[in-house]
């Protein structure tokens, strides 16, 4: 079991570091790195509210407040800057915005249980690891068809 949480941990990460970068380098494209225009148009003001919190709460904080994002605020931006992040998604996930973010609600309540098993009674069921799978297979695919979701964009900038 040790090793098959170990392998849902690596998937998680995966996904949400990458969904991470996707939203930054959207939410910039759209509105501009320049002035933090991207993060004070793109990210609604209560996800920076509760970035700016876990930062303040962190004893060695990083510069960037976005690095303070969880999944639940990458959902909320998505829902949010719909028309921006749709965009730069891949194709069988822009389809279906409702679709798209059940899964996301889904993929969430699964990093909770993962990730906080003393809060979260119970493990990922097979179901659950093959849907993680499936959705960690569908972003590498479309991030290897789309090498120019552009590590320049991608990379963290400074607010």
């Amino acid at each position: 079991m040790a090793a098959l949480l170990g392998d849902i941990y690596e998937d998680l990460r995966f996904l949400e570091v990458s969904l991470h970068r996707i939203v930054r380098a959207s939410l910039i494209r759209e509105f501009g790195a320049a002035d933090s225009r991207w993060w004070r148009s793109g990210v609604p003001l209560p996800v920076r509210q509760n970035c700016q919190g876990r930062r303040e709460e962190d004893e060695d904080p990083c510069e960037d407040p976005f690095a303070y994002t969880d999944l639940a605020d990458l959902i909320g931006v998505i829902d949010k800057q719909w028309s921006c992040v749709a965009r730069s998604l891949p194709k069988a996930w822009r389809s279906d915005r409702k679709v798209l973010l059940e899964d996301l609600r889904r993929l969430n309540r699964i990093r909770r249980m993962v990730m906080h098993p003393v809060r979260v009674d119970g493990l990922p069921s097979e179901e659950d690891m093959a849907f993680i799978r499936r959705i960690r297979r569908e972003l590498e695919v479309w991030l290897t068809a789309t090498p120019n979701a552009t590590q320049e964009e991608m990379a963290p900038t400074t607010n």
